[in-house]
């Protein structure tokens, strides 16, 4: 039976949708036309009378809101992952917890979530920030088994933000994205998120040094070119801290960015460099490493004793002239590696501690694809140490 114009738009916004797959603009008027037992071209008019023109799936500049595409298409809700063991503060415990030796700052290198990118090496991703959480969950299983029965009162954790932490939008050909407002609310609420998980561990101070990815940026001849998606989710933050601050002056979450891609950090009389690592041309030939660190030591930084930058979704470690480097994974899984570089990057943020005679070490690679999912919850296999 042939359903009537108001009768297909009433079902529409009911999200009377049971049954309908999701897939190119294309196969979406099709199945909704045959759905409703109707041409497709009313299907079209009455998607564009509700503000939910089809041709958005697919349009560079009119990108689909991921929420509303999990709304209307009736995808279902995830299931909320569940901690086996909470986490704590070291204060709320009555026991003595043994400390980790030595008095070595831990650091977690972050990067490369690329929020909001609706194209994976998967496929189609409707809902790409959940997917982006749970991959947050994973890491969060990984470091709830290293730190949840450890006292760190002593020691302060760094957290080097990489870059890329948005996908932005118009920085190549046939991009698909949610909107850029929803990639920043949802990016500063993850983050933030995270920043409140590890404070509930007791590190004494918690430094947060945020640099600008190529993501982020815009590419227009018209705009300055500090103006970058991922300086301002590093603002806001500090803005949300700045304001705890006043009311919990002992707050001990730090708050530093720049609006270049790098930035020079010291930690425990280290030299660190970080930088998002687009510097670096060629891939990660050992060589082009090398070549790339020693012309940017030249330029800017000739003492650094360590490298840190992403990029590159895929995690690599190394020394060249006396000077450490460190490649951090990502949190996308991107279709250009599988497509283009017919490589798959890690699924992967690193952490380590610096050493007594180097700046990095006691390596651990958290790896989302080494935490088990079994029934909405995770449950970390033993984190790799290099």
């Amino acid at each position: 039976m042939k359903a009537e114009p108001h009768e297909i738009e009433r079902r529409l916004k009911d999200n009377d949708l049971q049954g309908i797959k999701f897939g190119s603009t294309e196969e979406l008027i099709n199945d909704l036309a045959e759905h409703f037992n109707c041409t497709g071209r009313l299907i079209y008019t009455r998607l564009r009378s509700m503000g939910l023109d089809a041709r958005k799936i697919r349009s560079k500049p009119y990108s689909l809101d991921a929420e509303k595409v999990h709304e209307v298409y009736n995808l279902g809700d995830f299931t909320p992952i569940q901690y086996e063991i909470p986490y704590r503060s070291v204060d709320s415990l009555d026991a003595k917890l043994p400390a980790f030796e030595g008095g070595n700052s831990f650091v977690l290198c972050i990067g490369d979530f690329q929020a909001g990118a609706l194209r994976t090496a998967e496929g189609y991703n409707p809902t790409p920030i959940k997917q982006l959480e749970l991959y947050i969950e994973g890491i969060k299983a990984q470091l709830l088994e290293k730190f949840v029965y450890k006292d760190v009162s002593g020691l302060d954790l760094f957290v080097l933000s990489l870059g890329d932490i948005v996908d932005g939008e118009h920085i190549y050909i046939g991009q698909d994205v949610i909107p850029v407002w929803q990639q920043l609310q949802e990016t500063v609420r993850i983050i933030y998120d995270l920043l409140q998980f590890l404070e509930a561990f007791g590190f004494r101070n918690i430094f947060y040094h945020g640099v600008a990815g190529n993501h982020g940026r815009q590419p227009s001849p018209f705009v300055d070119e500090g103006t970058n998606w991922d300086t301002q989710v590093s603002y806001t933050l500090k803005q949300i801290y700045d304001t705890h601050k006043k009311h919990i002056p002992d707050l001990n979450v730090h708050i530093n960015y720049t609006i270049d891609r790098f930035q020079k950090v010291e930690i425990d009389g280290y030299n660190f460099m970080i930088h998002h690592g687009d510097f670096l041309k060629g891939g990660l030939k050992i060589e082009k490493i090398e070549e790339a660190i020693n012309m940017w030591k030249l330029d800017h930084f000739d003492d650094a004793d360590a490298w840190v930058i992403g990029h590159w979704h895929s995690t690599r470690f190394g020394k060249t002239f006396n000077t450490q480097y460190l490649v951090n994974g990502s949190l996308y899984s991107s279709p250009y590696e599988a497509l283009k570089l017919r490589k798959k990057g890690n699924l992967a943020f690193v952490l380590f501690r610096t050493g007594e005679r180097q700046a990095i070490s006691d390596i651990h690679i958290l790896d989302v694809e080494h935490c088990k999912m079994e029934k909405g919850h995770f449950t970390p296999t033993k984190y790799q140490k290099v």
